[in-house]
């Protein structure tokens, strides 16, 4: 009987086992291999493949459900409660004027980065602002607010000779 890898190269070989054999798949049994009680168990292809498959799943206890559905729990609980946080810290830097009660400004020029900082509310107030979507990202529309808000601000800070347009 010739072999179906006979007379061909180590590529041809491999081609073969990624494509792999060129015989069609039968629904007749599989070979009878006796079984530890003594009765033969016969299977077909089909019903060999499931049972592979279904061998290679993991098997998790109920213990290790309940593990693992807590700990989901909790990442969705953390993550509710970093969603707030987060709303929170938007709300107080929209609400804040960036201004002492002397009529100061509490923003910082940061040089290397071209942008203003508030002391307060830690709020970056860039010249360059663009108008945000609904999940946050920045869209192609200038926000001119924000930019008149980094013009005042910057002229409050006293250092506009360092400011190059």
């Amino acid at each position: 009987m010739k072999s179906p890898l006979e007379g061909k190269s180590i590529d041809d070989i491999g081609a073969v086992y990624e494509e792999g054999p060129e015989q069609e798949v039968s629904e007749t049994p599989a070979p009878v291999a006796p079984a530890p009680g003594g009765t033969p168990v016969t299977l077909t292809f089909e019903q060999l493949k499931d049972l592979l498959i279904e061998a290679k799943k993991p098997v998790i206890s109920d213990s290790d459900k309940k593990k693992l559905e807590n700990d989901q729990q909790t990442r969705l609980d953390n993550a509710a409660i970093i969603t707030l946080e987060r709303a929170k810290k938007l709300q107080e830097q929209a609400m804040c004027g960036h201004i002492r009660r002397d009529g100061s400004s509490r923003t910082v020029y940061v040089e290397n980065g071209n942008y203003l900082i508030c002391q307060r509310c830690q709020d970056v107030i860039r010249p360059n602002a663009m108008l945000k979507d609904k999940n946050g990202k920045d869209t192609d529309k200038p926000d001119i607010a924000r930019r008149e808000v980094f013009q005042k601000h910057f002229a409050m800070v006293g250092r506009s000779q360092l400011f190059d347009y």
